[in-house]
């Protein structure tokens, strides 16, 4: 099964405490699909705005195809997010339950996209900061991820496959009014 996400595994704003349960969620479903020796659950979060996508679109042209790469958060604070201070913890901290990776495909397209953290929790944090961007962590999982990104790519938008297009085309509402629409509906307790 593939879940696929327009944007980053991430929850903002003032729900973003559940990050914590979705990681965990997520954790205990994928040990046990490898217990049962099935494949993880497949969540790619597609980002394709923000400064890691402009960060991308700059240096497209020097990557080799059939690159990936594992965004570490050292390399974040020193080429991405250079102008701001460094997080005292880790990036994402309070809110990502996913990791960033910037994928060049075999025909040169670039893509940005989030696979969710193999552990179940972020307790300790210096040990989180390193650990979840070593690749061999997501060895069950991004080989299919690739295939999937490979697949499903799009020529009618850069750095989007075909499931995020036509969401994009068919959706009918958008973020802003779509979320005061279910503040009214839940108000009125239909």
């Amino acid at each position: 099964m593939v879940l696929i996400i327009n944007g980053t595994l991430s929850i903002a704003g003032q729900p973003a405490w559940i990050y914590a349960s979705m990681m965990k969620v997520i954790y205990d479903i994928n040990q046990a699909l490898l217990e049962k020796g099935k494949r993880p659950l497949c969540i790619i979060g597609l980002v394709n705005n923000g400064n890691i996508y402009n960060f991308v679109d700059m240096i497209k042209n020097n990557l080799k195809n059939s690159t990936i790469m594992c965004v570490t958060d050292d390399f974040r604070d020193k080429y991405i997010d250079f102008n701001r201070v460094a997080s005292s913890t880790t990036f994402g901290a309070e809110t990502y339950y996913g990791q960033d990776f910037i994928y060049k495909s075999k025909k040169g397209k670039v893509f940005v996209f989030d696979l969710p953290y193999p552990f179940p929790n972020k307790n300790n944090k210096e040990v989180f900061k390193t650990e979840k961007s070593k690749v061999e962590y997501y060895s069950k999982i991004l080989p299919f991820a690739i295939k999937v990104v490979d697949e499903f790519d799009c020529d009618l938008s850069e750095g989007k496959i075909v499931p995020v297009v036509l969401s994009e085309k068919y959706t009918a509402i958008s973020l802003e009014p779509g979320a005061t629409v279910l503040d009214l509906l839940t108000k009125m307790h239909v």
